[in-house]
């Protein structure tokens, strides 16, 4: 479906009018309507072992269209990633740029099978930007959205031992 709208939910007004349906168990990374450009491209792939493998669906280079189906110009790579094991949601925001790529026209989030219940991170609120990341925590039967942690690294303790380390037991730079 191409009209995007608020999670958890079974149906969606069209701007036509008419009625559609919103998928059940849905996996929403940018639910809005996308189009390919001639140089875009939709990947799967399955990367690590059993039973840790992650299982990565990317968009690259996608578009968006508007109420009126004119192409907005937006330049969207992103990725959802499913984590075997703990069933975990990752979605990865390479780079969006343009009109309209910080998702203040998508719905960003996931629904269950009955459609009742729903994690939503955003409908058409401009909260996406490149080189973040959305955690869904799957626990307990339930996803619960994990904050992001924004918190820069500590500045690492630089030691000088002279020429040779005289700690066996540690490495100093």
């Amino acid at each position: 479906e191409f009209q995007n709208a608020p999670l958890p939910g079974q149906t969606v007004t069209r701007p036509s009018g008419s009625t559609a349906t919103i998928p059940p168990s849905l996996i929403a990374p940018f639910w809005d309507d996308l189009v390919m450009n001639f140089d875009s491209t939709i990947t799967t792939r399955t990367v690590g072992t059993a039973p840790n493998r992650q299982f990565v669906v990317q968009w690259t280079n996608m578009g968006i269209l508007d109420e009126d189906g004119r192409n907005q110009n937006a330049r969207l790579t992103f990725e959802a990633v499913l984590f075997e094991g703990s069933n975990d949601i990752q979605f990865v925001y390479h780079t969006m740029t343009g009109t309209r790529s910080d998702g203040s026209s998508a719905t960003v989030g996931l629904q269950d099978l009955k459609r009742v219940t729903a994690v939503q991170t955003a409908f058409n609120e401009g909260v996406l930007s490149s080189q973040h990341f959305r955690t869904y925590r799957f626990d307990n039967g339930s996803y619960f959205e994990l904050s992001p942690d924004y918190t820069p690294p500590f500045m690492p303790v630089i030691a000088d031992e002279g020429v040779v380390t005289a700690n066996q037991t540690q490495l100093a730079a």
